[in-house]
């Protein structure tokens, strides 16, 4: 199914860059150590993440203080591209959302911004809508900020590279395996409880291009772990911004 014409009259020109403008007005992120994980072959990147530790030189498990980190979710901002009650918004909203078809999906926006101009591909300035957290090495919220960026993710990874990584960590880098406890533990007080729902996004393409057949999927640590981290931060921040609108 086409989109209208007046639809994609409403579509930015294909070569859009982020401009020195929007920096001046949005958050710059651009030097968060940020990944996406997803499927092999996804193009429409629309969320990433990052946890960096902070330097804290009085954390001293003795007098009580503790290790801070900052965790970010990253999410697109199509509402960069899409005015409100435009041709194109009206169309979406018809659409409903992206289906996915073992050989295509149907999209509910342009392939122009799916994955390219709101797609947070690897090594590419893009514009995210952010939520900061701040947390202690216990998972603990000391603070939390939302607000639009630009970012630049260091790489978009599939599930398989970023297993790897997780096993090379499991190995002997600690500090990355402490990072990790902390963004797991906060998945389990974003959501109240261990997410049991199972993600992967869609089938992923046939080898051979073949339609109406599909490969089987492996469940990796990775894809529940990552999945996880990104359902329930995005759950508590969630809650953390309704709460503050009260």
């Amino acid at each position: 199914r086409k989109f209208s014409q007046a639809a994609m009259a409403c579509l930015p020109d294909p070569d859009w860059q982020v401009s020195e403008n929007h920096l001046q007005k949005r958050w710059d992120l651009t030097d968060r150590p940020i990944c996406s994980v997803d499927p092999p072959g996804c193009t429409d990147i629309d969320d990433a993440l990052h946890c960096i530790k902070l330097s804290n030189p009085y954390a001293n498990e003795q007098d009580g203080s503790k290790q801070l980190y900052e965790v970010g979710i990253h999410i697109a901002d199509v509402t960069a591209f899409v005015q409100h009650g435009s041709a194109l918004d009206r169309e979406a909203a018809e659409r409903g959302t992206t289906v996915y078809l073992v050989d295509r999906r149907i999209e509910m926006l342009p392939t122009l911004l799916t994955s390219n101009l709101c797609s947070l591909m690897g090594n590419v300035k893009r514009l995210a809508f952010s939520v900061l957290l701040k947390m202690d090495q216990d998972a603990n919220v000391v603070s939390a900020e939302f607000g639009r960026s630009v970012i630049c993710s260091r790489e978009a990874m599939t599930y398989e590279k970023a297993q790897n990584r997780l096993d090379a960590y499991r190995k002997g880098l600690k500090s990355a395996e402490t990072q990790g406890k902390v963004v797991e533990s906060g998945n389990r007080k974003g959501s109240g409880k261990s997410s049991s729902i199972q993600q992967g996004g869609p089938p992923a393409p046939p080898p051979s291009g073949t339609p109406g057949t599909s490969v089987a999927a492996v469940s990796k640590d990775s894809d529940r772990s990552l999945n996880e981290s990104l359902l329930n931060l995005a759950t508590l921040a969630a809650k953390l911004r309704e709460k503050r609108m009260q």
